[in-house]
């Protein structure tokens, strides 16, 4: 049975190995370059400070993360070769290095996200075997509860802190914030139950509604998915302010509902699948299955090296079925409290994502469970040579 895992694992090494190698090359063929998305940071000369800046803040937070999981497991600090290897080849993910190698948040938010996971999972037991130290409170304990302190943090970062600087950056570029829809319940329920159906259900609105939006701009509403945020919401705002705004959209959700129950409850169901399985579901996009914004984002990646991309995307994607079987293989025990906090992390962020809006599925928004999937295919290799450390310490 050991030597059935010392090939598992060397088996597992080698794939990764090659991605991390493919990797290597996309950042030597894209430094210096610019993926132009729409909700990118432009005028920006010193991109090629801004991208190594990104790639190592990933590298550490990443390191961190996984040395605590290590020693909260196992007792003992991180083999220095397991860690090297396993954070480049998750860092070296196309969807996370893409983010790496962009002007975009995306890519610190996930930074940051790992370093919020390393403190909820830090070790909590040392203290409580220590004597004469005070024991933290059961509640505190709680892995699930430091994991939704995490969500709510990274919810701040996400809806406040990241709206607060792009507007600051759009005043002093533009001299004028960015138009966009107000972050509340109303909002995220008129993007979710009301899109595309502004014009179709445009007869039934409400006075107030028509007095802003005439039949030809909810044909437009319905043609562009953003025009919810940054068109339809202005107006209405503009007109009724925020608080009156947001009981409007609160009585177009429910009248959308009411009429379309059984499609948008369908709806909602297949947008969580697709952001729970983001991996999978992005390989159906490539495809040609599906609504969504992976093949822009692709395109994007695509422009500096062409065949690179292609083929590096394409193997990432192959390898990771492989890694996750391998993982199986060699993790055989019931599911670790760790493995189901990372699911769960995962399973939050998907509805998290699914709830807020019917935007087309972007694997940009959820890195961080991408981040998760590819974490868990190298999970066996892990606990593999946590094994190896404890014989050591015998």
């Amino acid at each position: 049975m050991k030597f059935f895992r010392i090939i598992v694992q060397r088996v597992m090494c080698m794939l990764m190995l090659v991605q991390i190698a493919m990797g290597i090359l996309y950042i030597a063929k894209s430094f210096g370059t610019y993926q132009q998305f729409s909700e990118g940071i432009v005028l920006i000369p010193f991109s090629a400070f801004i991208y190594p800046l990104q790639i190592l803040a990933g590298l550490a937070s990443t390191w961190y993360f996984i040395a605590v999981i290590y020693r909260r497991k196992n007792g003992v600090a991180l083999d220095k070769r397991l860690g090297f290897l396993v954070t480049a080849f998750l860092n070296t993910i196309p969807f996370v290095l893409q983010m790496h190698m962009a002007l975009l948040s995306y890519s610190f938010g996930l930074s940051v996200f790992l370093g919020l996971m390393g403190l909820a999972f830090s070790n909590e037991k040392k203290s409580e075997s220590e004597e004469g130290e005070k024991k933290r409170p059961k509640l505190w304990n709680s892995l699930l509860l430091r994991v939704m302190l995490v969500f709510a943090c990274m919810f701040l970062l996400n809806e406040v802190v990241k709206p607060a600087c792009e507007d600051a950056i759009s005043v002093k570029t533009t001299g004028k914030k960015i138009e966009r829809i107000q972050n509340s319940f109303g909002a995220a329920m008129v993007s979710r139950f009301v899109w595309p159906d502004f014009a179709t259900n445009y007869f039934f609105w409400s006075d107030e509604v028509k007095a802003v939006m005439s039949l030809d701009d909810a044909v437009h509403i319905c043609q562009r998915e953003e025009a919810v945020e940054n068109y339809f919401g202005p107006l209405m705002e503009k007109a009724y302010g925020e608080k009156k705004a947001n009981r409007i959209y609160l009585q177009m959700a429910k009248r959308c509902f009411m009429d379309r129950t059984k499609t948008i409850v369908t709806e909602i169901a297949k947008d969580f699948v697709d952001y729970t399985m983001i991996p999978f579901t992005v390989e159906k996009n490539l495809e040609g299955e599906g609504t969504s914004l992976t093949a822009w984002n692709y395109g994007r990646m695509k422009e500096c090296a062409p065949g690179l991309v292609m083929y590096y995307f394409r193997y990432s994607l192959y390898i990771l079925p492989i890694l996750l079987l391998g993982s199986l293989l060699v993790c055989y025990e019931k599911m670790s409290s760790e493995v189901k906090a990372l699911a769960g992390t995962a399973v939050i962020y998907a509805l998290w994502y699914t709830l807020r809006s019917n935007k087309p599925i972007d694997y940009k928004l959820v890195l961080p469970i991408i981040f998760i999937w590819y974490l868990l295919a190298v999970w066996g290799l892990m606990k593999q040579d946590e094994e190896k450390a404890k014989e050591q310490i015998i």
